[in-house]
Protein backbone atom coordinates (compact mmCIF):
# COMPACT_ATOMS: atom_id res chain seq x y z
CA UNK A 1 0.00 0.00 0.00
CA UNK A 2 1.22 3.40 -0.46
CA UNK A 3 2.41 5.87 1.99
CA UNK A 4 -1.00 7.85 1.76
CA UNK A 5 -3.20 4.30 1.23
CA UNK A 6 -4.44 4.92 -1.58
CA UNK A 7 -3.70 2.13 -3.92
CA UNK A 8 -2.10 -1.37 -3.09
CA UNK A 9 0.47 -2.98 -5.50
CA UNK A 10 0.38 -6.91 -6.46
CA UNK A 11 3.00 -8.69 -8.53
CA UNK A 12 2.57 -12.06 -9.99
CA UNK A 13 3.99 -14.95 -11.87
CA UNK A 14 2.67 -13.34 -14.96
CA UNK A 15 5.44 -11.11 -15.45
CA UNK A 16 3.18 -8.07 -14.46
CA UNK A 17 2.48 -5.86 -11.66
CA UNK A 18 -1.29 -4.53 -11.08
CA UNK A 19 -2.35 -1.24 -9.43
CA UNK A 20 -5.26 -1.21 -7.49
CA UNK A 21 -7.58 1.72 -5.51
CA UNK A 22 -8.64 0.98 -2.27
CA UNK A 23 -12.59 0.79 -2.34
CA UNK A 24 -12.73 0.80 -6.07
CA UNK A 25 -10.80 -2.87 -5.87
CA UNK A 26 -10.64 -2.69 -9.48
CA UNK A 27 -7.56 -2.95 -11.58
CA UNK A 28 -6.25 0.60 -12.86
CA UNK A 29 -3.11 -0.03 -14.65
CA UNK A 30 -1.10 -3.32 -15.34
CA UNK A 31 2.89 -2.69 -15.35
CA UNK A 32 4.84 -4.27 -18.00
CA UNK A 33 8.12 -5.05 -19.01
CA UNK A 34 9.92 -7.92 -16.85
CA UNK A 35 10.63 -11.09 -18.79
CA UNK A 36 9.87 -13.36 -15.33
CA UNK A 37 7.43 -13.27 -12.21
CA UNK A 38 7.32 -10.60 -10.46
CA UNK A 39 8.33 -11.51 -6.56
CA UNK A 40 8.90 -7.93 -5.13
CA UNK A 41 6.84 -4.61 -5.36
CA UNK A 42 6.72 -1.59 -3.24
CA UNK A 43 4.19 1.81 -3.32
CA UNK A 44 6.97 3.98 -3.21
CA UNK A 45 5.00 7.51 -3.02
CA UNK A 46 1.73 8.15 -4.37
CA UNK A 47 2.80 8.57 -7.67
CA UNK A 48 5.85 5.74 -8.03
CA UNK A 49 5.96 2.24 -7.76
CA UNK A 50 9.29 -0.37 -8.01
CA UNK A 51 9.05 -3.72 -8.61
CA UNK A 52 11.75 -6.24 -8.26
CA UNK A 53 11.60 -9.99 -10.54
CA UNK A 54 13.45 -13.04 -11.24
CA UNK A 55 14.71 -11.48 -14.44
CA UNK A 56 17.28 -9.91 -11.75
CA UNK A 57 15.84 -6.64 -12.68
CA UNK A 58 14.58 -3.64 -10.57
CA UNK A 59 11.70 -1.82 -12.38
CA UNK A 60 10.71 1.94 -11.64
CA UNK A 61 6.95 2.96 -12.78
CA UNK A 62 4.44 5.71 -13.08
CA UNK A 63 1.49 4.57 -11.26
CA UNK A 64 -0.62 5.07 -14.48
CA UNK A 65 2.29 2.37 -15.76
CA UNK A 66 4.72 4.01 -17.63
CA UNK A 67 8.27 2.56 -17.36
CA UNK A 68 10.15 5.63 -15.80
CA UNK A 69 13.70 3.55 -15.19
CA UNK A 70 15.02 -0.12 -15.34
CA UNK A 71 17.92 -1.07 -12.62
CA UNK A 72 20.81 -3.26 -12.89
CA UNK A 73 22.99 -4.38 -10.46
CA UNK A 74 21.41 -7.50 -8.63
CA UNK A 75 23.49 -10.83 -9.27
CA UNK A 76 20.39 -12.73 -8.75
CA UNK A 77 16.50 -13.13 -8.11
CA UNK A 78 14.76 -9.99 -6.45
CA UNK A 79 12.49 -10.93 -4.00
CA UNK A 80 12.06 -8.20 -1.45
CA UNK A 81 12.14 -4.23 -1.41
CA UNK A 82 11.19 -1.78 0.81
CA UNK A 83 11.44 1.72 1.36
CA UNK A 84 14.25 3.02 3.43
CA UNK A 85 13.64 6.31 5.98
CA UNK A 86 15.34 9.40 5.24
CA UNK A 87 17.21 9.49 8.54
CA UNK A 88 19.93 6.37 6.96
CA UNK A 89 23.19 6.96 6.72
CA UNK A 90 23.38 5.79 3.30
CA UNK A 91 21.11 8.46 1.70
CA UNK A 92 19.12 5.80 -0.09
CA UNK A 93 15.65 5.93 -0.69
CA UNK A 94 15.15 1.81 -0.83
CA UNK A 95 16.60 -1.47 -0.46
CA UNK A 96 16.32 -4.72 -2.50
CA UNK A 97 17.10 -8.26 -1.61
CA UNK A 98 17.61 -11.39 -3.47
CA UNK A 99 18.95 -14.52 -3.66
CA UNK A 100 22.54 -14.18 -3.42
CA UNK A 101 21.96 -12.98 0.18
CA UNK A 102 23.01 -9.46 -0.64
CA UNK A 103 20.44 -6.38 0.76
CA UNK A 104 21.48 -3.44 -1.80
CA UNK A 105 20.92 0.46 -1.58
CA UNK A 106 19.27 2.65 -3.83
CA UNK A 107 18.18 5.89 -4.83
CA UNK A 108 14.99 6.27 -6.48
CA UNK A 109 17.17 7.49 -9.57
CA UNK A 110 19.07 4.10 -10.03
CA UNK A 111 22.13 4.52 -7.63
CA UNK A 112 23.89 2.11 -5.93
CA UNK A 113 24.95 3.40 -2.53
CA UNK A 114 25.38 0.47 -0.37
CA UNK A 115 25.20 -3.19 0.13
CA UNK A 116 24.80 -5.09 3.52
CA UNK A 117 26.51 -8.76 3.76
CA UNK A 118 25.30 -11.33 6.31
CA UNK A 119 22.91 -13.49 5.22
CA UNK A 120 24.47 -16.71 3.24
CA UNK A 121 21.41 -18.05 1.59
CA UNK A 122 18.29 -16.73 -0.05
CA UNK A 123 16.74 -13.51 1.42
CA UNK A 124 12.97 -13.55 1.42
CA UNK A 125 12.08 -10.63 3.42
CA UNK A 126 12.87 -6.90 3.95
CA UNK A 127 11.29 -4.20 6.63
CA UNK A 128 12.18 -0.97 7.96
CA UNK A 129 11.25 1.43 10.83
CA UNK A 130 10.77 5.41 11.65
CA UNK A 131 14.09 5.11 13.20
CA UNK A 132 16.35 4.19 10.20
CA UNK A 133 17.07 0.50 10.88
CA UNK A 134 16.21 -2.12 8.58
CA UNK A 135 15.29 -5.62 8.84
CA UNK A 136 15.60 -8.64 6.97
CA UNK A 137 14.84 -12.48 6.70
CA UNK A 138 15.81 -15.46 4.98
CA UNK A 139 16.28 -18.87 3.99
CA UNK A 140 19.68 -19.15 6.47
CA UNK A 141 16.76 -19.62 9.93
CA UNK A 142 18.04 -16.04 10.85
CA UNK A 143 16.12 -12.66 11.18
CA UNK A 144 18.44 -9.58 11.30
CA UNK A 145 18.31 -6.21 12.70
CA UNK A 146 20.82 -3.67 10.35
CA UNK A 147 21.76 -0.41 11.94
CA UNK A 148 23.62 1.70 9.20
CA UNK A 149 26.13 -0.71 7.56
CA UNK A 150 26.07 -2.90 10.19
CA UNK A 151 24.28 -6.06 11.51
CA UNK A 152 23.57 -4.93 15.38
CA UNK A 153 21.55 -8.59 15.99
CA UNK A 154 21.19 -11.81 14.52
CA UNK A 155 17.56 -13.73 15.71
CA UNK A 156 17.95 -17.73 14.54
CA UNK A 157 15.16 -19.47 14.57
CA UNK A 158 14.33 -23.20 15.12
CA UNK A 159 12.78 -23.35 11.38
CA UNK A 160 14.21 -24.22 7.92
CA UNK A 161 13.13 -20.55 6.48
CA UNK A 162 12.11 -17.10 7.98
CA UNK A 163 9.96 -16.48 5.50
CA UNK A 164 8.39 -12.59 6.88
CA UNK A 165 9.51 -10.07 8.92
CA UNK A 166 7.35 -6.90 9.45
CA UNK A 167 7.86 -3.99 12.65
CA UNK A 168 5.14 -2.22 14.01
CA UNK A 169 5.58 1.81 13.59
CA UNK A 170 4.06 2.77 17.16
CA UNK A 171 6.09 0.54 19.55
CA UNK A 172 9.30 -0.90 17.44
CA UNK A 173 8.19 -4.83 17.85
CA UNK A 174 9.12 -7.02 15.52
CA UNK A 175 6.93 -9.93 14.13
CA UNK A 176 8.50 -12.94 12.24
CA UNK A 177 6.45 -15.69 10.24
CA UNK A 178 8.94 -19.28 9.60
CA UNK A 179 8.28 -22.07 7.75
CA UNK A 180 7.65 -24.26 11.40
CA UNK A 181 3.90 -22.53 10.90
CA UNK A 182 4.86 -20.18 13.89
CA UNK A 183 4.30 -16.10 14.16
CA UNK A 184 6.66 -14.70 16.95
CA UNK A 185 6.93 -11.44 18.26
CA UNK A 186 10.19 -10.02 19.61
CA UNK A 187 10.56 -6.92 21.60
CA UNK A 188 12.44 -4.26 23.11
CA UNK A 189 10.10 -3.39 25.76
CA UNK A 190 10.38 -4.77 28.91
CA UNK A 191 6.87 -4.96 29.98
CA UNK A 192 6.09 -7.07 26.28
CA UNK A 193 8.92 -9.21 27.16
CA UNK A 194 8.13 -13.54 26.72
CA UNK A 195 8.24 -14.55 30.29
CA UNK A 196 11.06 -16.77 31.50
CA UNK A 197 10.01 -20.05 30.81
CA UNK A 198 8.74 -19.16 26.86
CA UNK A 199 12.07 -17.69 26.65
CA UNK A 200 13.78 -21.07 27.82
CA UNK A 201 11.95 -22.92 25.64
CA UNK A 202 12.35 -20.96 22.64
CA UNK A 203 16.39 -21.35 22.95
CA UNK A 204 16.04 -24.37 23.80
CA UNK A 205 14.39 -25.18 20.35
CA UNK A 206 16.44 -23.46 18.56
CA UNK A 207 19.80 -25.64 19.94
CA UNK A 208 18.18 -28.70 19.08
CA UNK A 209 17.22 -27.82 15.43
CA UNK A 210 21.09 -27.23 15.24
CA UNK A 211 23.30 -29.87 13.76
CA UNK A 212 25.88 -31.24 16.85
CA UNK A 213 29.58 -30.19 15.73
CA UNK A 214 30.62 -33.66 16.08
CA UNK A 215 28.55 -34.13 12.92
CA UNK A 216 30.05 -31.55 11.06
CA UNK A 217 33.94 -32.30 11.50
CA UNK A 218 36.66 -30.40 10.12
CA UNK A 219 35.57 -28.17 6.95
CA UNK A 220 38.25 -27.69 4.31
CA UNK A 221 36.40 -25.30 2.06
CA UNK A 222 37.90 -26.27 -1.19
CA UNK A 223 36.77 -29.90 -1.56
CA UNK A 224 33.15 -29.07 -0.73
CA UNK A 225 30.57 -29.07 -3.60
CA UNK A 226 28.71 -26.06 -4.45
CA UNK A 227 24.86 -25.67 -4.43
CA UNK A 228 23.92 -27.69 -7.99
CA UNK A 229 25.50 -30.77 -5.60
CA UNK A 230 21.67 -30.24 -3.69
CA UNK A 231 19.51 -30.64 -7.20
CA UNK A 232 22.05 -33.49 -8.64
CA UNK A 233 22.58 -35.96 -5.60
CA UNK A 234 19.82 -37.20 -3.53
CA UNK A 235 20.70 -38.15 -0.16
CA UNK A 236 21.13 -42.20 1.34
CA UNK A 237 19.03 -41.81 4.58
CA UNK A 238 17.13 -39.22 6.53
CA UNK A 239 19.36 -36.73 8.64
CA UNK A 240 22.45 -36.95 6.45
CA UNK A 241 24.39 -33.77 6.81
CA UNK A 242 26.03 -32.56 3.37
CA UNK A 243 28.44 -28.96 3.52
CA UNK A 244 28.17 -26.74 1.02
CA UNK A 245 30.26 -24.08 0.22
CA UNK A 246 27.86 -21.34 -1.47
CA UNK A 247 28.27 -18.83 -4.21
CA UNK A 248 29.51 -16.32 -1.72
CA UNK A 249 32.04 -18.13 0.32
CA UNK A 250 30.10 -19.06 3.28
CA UNK A 251 29.83 -23.07 4.20
CA UNK A 252 26.22 -24.27 4.90
CA UNK A 253 25.29 -27.35 6.77
CA UNK A 254 22.87 -28.92 4.77
CA UNK A 255 20.05 -32.36 5.77
CA UNK A 256 18.76 -34.91 3.95
CA UNK A 257 14.84 -34.98 4.84
CA UNK A 258 13.38 -38.08 3.29
CA UNK A 259 9.80 -36.95 3.90
CA UNK A 260 6.99 -36.24 1.34
CA UNK A 261 9.50 -34.10 -1.01
CA UNK A 262 12.55 -35.98 -0.41
CA UNK A 263 15.36 -32.79 -0.42
CA UNK A 264 18.47 -30.98 1.31
CA UNK A 265 17.14 -28.54 3.42
CA UNK A 266 19.11 -26.03 5.24
CA UNK A 267 20.05 -26.22 8.93
CA UNK A 268 23.42 -24.31 10.17
CA UNK A 269 25.70 -21.30 9.00
CA UNK A 270 29.23 -23.23 9.66
CA UNK A 271 31.56 -20.27 8.68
Amino acid sequence: MDPEGKYIVSGSWDSEARVWPVGKWECEAVLRGHQGSVWAVLAFDSETIITGCVDKLIRVFHKSGKLLRTIRGSQDVVRALCRIPKTHPSGADFASASNDGIIRLWTIGGKQVGELHGHNNFIYALASSPNGELFSSGEDRTLRIWKGFECIQTITHPAISVWGVAVCAENGDIVSGASDRIVRVFSRSPERVADAETTRMFEESVRESSIPQQQLGDVNKEKLPGPEFLTQKRGTKDGQVQMIKEFNGSVTAYMWSAGKNSIYVVTETVC
